[in-house]
Formats: structure tokens, sequence, C-alpha cells
């Protein structure tokens, strides 16, 4: 209106800056922890500034206005700080990702439980496998060993749940298996009791009502009867009197049964009793043979057989008439059991000619010019004549009886009559002279074995017997021809005849030499190492006749001079050299036993297929060692990779190779025991490290 004018001036500042905002780093959900605490404390922080967290894809529990949200889904989640005094913003998103992904648990079918197989592995290696742990509990079975693997061993029917978690994640998971069992038994019947007897010394067994099929087995045994055949069916063929017992076993399951069954037998024999015969003789033409004792009644059977005599009468009786001499035999049958029995008489016939003996022949001397010969028969007094006759020589008297008196040398015949049957015989005797002429003697000097010596008088030439012998120059005289148990020294030698005349020699005892035996006093040798012993003795070879050591246990030979001994201990061992002669000489000797053994067990090996080092194994220097007992090699868990029991040293078969279970193990240090056994039976026991190298 005025056209006038005013001018104002103002400061206006500005703050576009927009606040720090940090959605913290990313996080993972898993089976251990379901819920996260979200960090946003890197943002700006003050009573200026206000958060909202929001996501597309995720969840929040709580706290979406605050730095530290909850959260429990996996998703992108983005935070929104506002400056209250500026208006400004700023986001930020931070990505959380999930892992529950469970075990996988897979459990192959089990077997039966069976008399035979008491015990089952379960297997569950198909399972997932890794930084997982196993678990398997039931509650109506037995775990016996292994619940926390994948092949536990279980001992009876029953559910059984193995629970696998991932000890990465703690997600789990869960399968079950059920055992079952195959326990029943087969049927054994060894069918009724059986009778033997003599018509039937044999019977089948009828084990028929037992269980049959291909997966059956049948075993038939006895202790006190006897099985001829068909041990392995259900009907053997037995031919004894006992208790036969019949095992059926179930292959399928090993489930067995038995029964029993009674086998009799009645093989009593007729019983037989024949009295002793009469004789015939030219006056007894028949005679009757009783056989009345023996057993009686309608079920027996007699039958008399004779091949070299004759029977007349009553052959199918028990009072049979012969009349040749021979042998009887009577048959006795039971028609009941089948059994029969033999019995046999021999008659004799008394038409041989009487025996005659004229007598020992004799030596008339200058002491004896008359003697009475002896002769003799079989037959008794007043059944005989007797009658002597010579040609060249003189009866003096009695020449019709069995002593006539003769005074000359000649032979003289007797003869015998028998006056019950007529039969006659002769018999000649030759009487001579005769001087003494000459003796000889053996000596058997004294010995080692028997300390005293002898001497036998073995044949005298000419002189009339009985002999008499001295050997203390006729003090003393016997009949005796050896005399025993005499001392060395000289022995005068007589011989005396029965017509006084003597002979003399001289006899000389020596006693025997004496053998020494030498032997080194002790030695000393490795265990498992041989010594050879020597043993001198004055002795030739042809001397020695036989060498004898004690003990004999570890020596080479033990008739020997050198044997080699190779003990396992200290031991004295004693030698004995007996001479042809029986003389003996000993000898011992003491053999100490050092038993240092040389064991070496290599600290590492690289089983890489260059055919060097490829194996761990035990070696031994010698022969001290008789085997390894054990050897165990253990990770550092305590987890047995290997374990091999009673194998020789230094034997590349018998070592590691660094593989367990077929999978080749990683490097690393292993510990390992071993029991190592002496030739002697000492055990000791060694352990080390050893680093496997790759």
């Amino acid at each position: 209106l005025n056209d006038c004018e005013a001018i104002s001036t103002v400061l206006i500042n500005q703050n576009i800056t927009p606040p720090a905002a940090n959605a913290g780093p990313e996080g993972q959900l898993t089976c251990n922890d379901p819920q996260l605490i979200l960090d946003g404390s890197a943002s700006a922080n003050g009573p200026e500034f206000t958060y909202q967290w929001t996501t597309a894809n995720g969840n929040i529990l709580s706290g979406e206005t605050t730095l530290n949200p909850e959260i429990n889904a996996p998703g992108n989640y983005e935070v929104l700080v506002t400056n209250q005094a500026t208006g400004c913003t700023n986001t930020a998103t931070v990505a959380v990702t999930e892992n529950t992904t469970p075990p996988t648990v897979l459990i192959a079918p089990p077997g039966l439980l069976t008399c035979a197989t008491t015990t089952l592995q379960l297997d569950a290696s198909d399972s997932s496998s890794g930084p997982f742990s196993y678990q398997w509990t039931t509650a109506d079975g037995s775990i016996t060993a292994g619940e926390t693997t994948t092949n536990p061993t279980v001992g009876s029917v029953g559910a059984y749940e193995l629970l696998i978690t991932n000890n990465l994640n703690g997600c789990t998971a869960t399968g079950s298996v059920s055992v079952g069992e195959d326990t029943a038994a087969p049927t054994a019947s060894a069918g009724q009791p059986v009778g033997l007897d003599c018509n039937q010394p044999s019977a089948m067994l009828d084990g028929s009502g037992s269980s049959v099929g291909s997966d059956l087995q049948y075993s038939w045994n006895t202790v006190n009867g006897n099985i001829i055949s068909g041990e392995q069916t259900l009907s053997p063929l037995v031919d004894a009197a006992g208790t036969y017992t019949l095992t059926v076993l179930n292959e399928i399951n090993g489930c067995v049964a038995t029964a029993e069954v009674e086998v009799s037998l009645d093989t009593e024999p007729p019983v037989i009793s024949i009295l002793p015969p009469a004789t015939l003789t030219c006056t007894v033409e028949e005679i009757t043979l009783d056989a009345g004792n023996s057993s009686v009644g309608s079920n027996f059977q007699y039958e008399w057989i004779s091949q070299n005599g004759n029977i007349v009468s009553g052959q199918s009786t028990l009072l049979v008439t012969v009349n040749e001499p021979g042998n009887y035999e009577l048959n006795i049958l039971n028609n009941e059991n089948g059994c029969q029995s033999n019995g046999s008489v021999t008659v004799m016939e008394e038409i041989d000619l009487p025996a005659v003996d004229a007598g020992p022949s004799f030596e008339l001397h200058c002491n004896l010019q008359e003697i009475n010969l002896t002769g003799s028969t079989n037959l008794a007094a007043g059944q005989f004549t007797a009658t002597w006759q010579t040609t060249d020589g003189h009866i003096a008297a009695n020449g019709q009886t069995l002593t006539p008196l003769i005074d000359e040398s000649g032979v003289y015949q007797l003869q015998i009559l028998n006056t019950l049957t007529g039969c006659a015989n002769v018999d000649e005797v030759v009487v001579t002279e005769n001087i003494l002429q000459d003796f000889v003697f053996n000596q058997q000097d004294p010995g080692c074995l028997t300390p005293t010596g002898g001497l036998s008088f073995t044949d005298v030439l000419g002189g009339a017997a009985p002999y008499s012998f001295s050997i203390d120059n006729g003090q003393f005289f016997s009949p005796q021809t050896t005399y025993q148990n005499l001392p060395s020294g000289v022995y005068d030698l007589v011989v005396s005849d029965a017509n006084g005349c003597t002979l003399t020699d001289v006899a000389f005892l020596s006693d025997p030499p004496e053998i020494q035996v030498f032997l080194e006093a002790q030695a000393v040798v490795q265990l498992g190492e041989g010594h050879q012993l020597n043993a001198l003795t004055s002795l030739t070879d042809d001397e020695i006749d036989r060498v004898e050591w004690t003990p004999a246990d570890q020596l080479s030979c033990t008739d020997c001079l050198n044997p080699v001994a190779t003990p396992l201990q200290q031991t004295t061992y004693e030698v004995k050299v007996t001479s042809k002669e029986g003389c003996t000489a000993t000898a011992t000797t003491v053999l100490f036993v050092r038993k240092n053994f040389d064991i070496y067990v290599p600290n590492a090996f690289s089983p890489n297929g260059d055919g060097i080092n490829d194996r761990f194994l035990i070696y031994a220097g010698g022969n001290g060692i008789s085997q390894i007992n054990s050897l165990e090699i253990f990770s550092r868990w305590g987890e047995t990779v290997f374990r091999f029991f009673n194998f020789p040293p230094n034997n590349p078969a018998y070592g590691w190779d660094g593989t367990h279970r077929g999978e080749t193990l990683n490097p690393a240090v292993f510990v390992w025991l071993a029991e190592v056994e002496l030739i002697d039976g000492t055990k000791r026991l060694l352990e080390g490290e050893v680093t496997l190298i790759r």
C-alpha cells in the first residue's frame, strides 16, 4: 500500500545422516537350539532411537522392538533403526538357517534264538555313521554286550529299540526290532522192549515213533549192549542185552530229545552131565553111557553121534548103548529158546599090549660086582607074570620077578604077560662095566653185578653115575654140580663116581677190573641252545655194554657217550656206563641255564605295500621263545583294533597290517600289549607304543 518492505534472515541447519543399523551375525537353528536371540547391539544406541524387526519367511517370538528379538524359524530378518530426532532411518538384514535333519535308523532283520544259538548280534550298521551316538534298550529282552554300538549282542527274545543321536545338531531317531526263538524239541521214541535168544540172536530196534524229517539227525548208543549197524537210523540192528538210548537232534535249532529201550537176552544153554564110562575089554564088549543128570523136559531134544565109535541103541535118549571105543558126543537142543549144548565122553578099550620097562641100564665096577635089575609094568600085582632071559649075561637069582639078581654084563630081556587079557610084551636092558676117565667144568669169575663167582661141573667121561663133586680137595662131596657165591681164589676140584674112583683139577676165580667214567663238572647254556656232553671212559667201545643218561629229558640221545643237551632249567645229568661184564661207573655234570631272551618290537611301521616294514610284528632271536601267547593293539580311545593268540614270532603272516574290520586306519599312535612264553613255560608280559605311518 505504501510500498514499504522489511527483510529478516534465519539460519536453518540440516541433519539427514541415517542411523547405524547392524542385524548381527548369521545364526542356525538346531534340535539342541530351537530358538535364537538375534544381536542388533552394533546398531545406533540411545533414547532417540527406535527399532523394528520384521521377517517375511521367519517367525519372531518376542522383542521385535528391541535390539535382541527371539526367533524360532529360519528365514531373513530385517531391523529398521529410526532416529526420532531427525526422522532418518536405516535397515540391516541377517539370515538364519536351520539344521534339524534326524539320523537314519536301519536295523537288519535278526535271526532266531535256538538251542544251539543262545545269543544273537543285532545289525544296525547301515544306519547313520560318523558323529553319532547309539543306545539300545529293551523292556523284555536282555542285552549282554555292545549296547552303545550298532551291533549289540542279545540273549533272549523281546523287543529291542535303538536311539541314534546326531552329536552335532542333537537330533535323534529311533528304530526297533523283535527277536524270536525256535526251541521246540523233537520227539524221541525208542519203541517197545525187545527179547533176544539163540533163535533170534539179533533184532532191529523201532524208533519210528520219533519225529522225522530231513533236518533231523538220529544217534543210538549203549553202555552195556552192542549195536551191529544202523546207529544213525531209526532201526539199528543189535545183538546184546542192555539199555539202548536214541538221541534225536534237530539240526536247524540244535534241540535234542532222548528215549530208552531195554533189550533182554535168554541164551541159557541146556545142562549136559555124562557119567564116566566103563572100559571095553576082551570080556566087556558092550557098555551103557549115562547122561541122566542132564537137562530133562518135553522141550529138550537129544541126539548121540560118534565118528569113530558105534551106537547100538538109545541114540535119541539120555542112555545110549555102545560097543566100540571112540569119542561119543551128546547134543541137547532147547526148543523154546533155540539154545543147544554139546558134551562128549571117550570110551576106552583095554586090549593093548602091557607096558613093560626092563629098567635103567647098570654099570658094574670093582665095588659093584652084582646088582638087582629094576623092571616095571603098568599092571598091578597079580595081573601079570614076569620072566627074564639073557644070552650073554648071567642071572644069579629071582628070574621070575621084576628084580632079578645078575652078576655079569650083557643084554637082559624082560617079558610081561597080562593074565587078564593074555597079551604079552618085552623090553631089554644093557648092563656094562665102566671106569672114570675125565671131567669138564665151567667157571664164572666174580663180576661187578655179582661180587662172587661160581663153578659148575658140566660133563664126566666114564665112570659110573651118580657122581659126587668136591671143590675143597675132597673134604666134602656132594651130588651138586653147580656152586655159587664163591669168592675169588684157588679151588681144588675132585670128582668121585659110584665106584669110588676120583679125578682132580684146579680152578682159579679172579676179581673183575675196575672201570672209570669222567665228565666236566659244570657248564652254562643259553635257554633254547644245545650243549654237547662228552663222557670219557676207560673202556673201549667193544667193552661197553650200554650207556644210560638220567634224566632223559632234553637229550638228543640217552644211550650214547656224547649227547647234546638242551635243558629248560638247571639240570644235573648223570651218565652210567656198564661193561659187558656188568661192571658200572657213573659221573655227573651240572648245566646252568641262562634265560636271557632276545625280543625286538618296532616302534613304527608303514603298511603302504612297498614290501618294507608293511606289518607290525614281534621279532625273536635264538630258540628260547616258544610262542607269542597273545598280541593286542589298542587305539588311543582304548578300542581293540587287532588281537591274535598263540603264534610264532618272526612271521609276517601273524602281523598287523594297519586295518580294523577291513577298514584302513589313519596314521596314529597305538598301544600294544603282548604275552611271550619261553620254551620252559615261563611267561613274560611286554607293552609299548607303535606309530602307524602312511
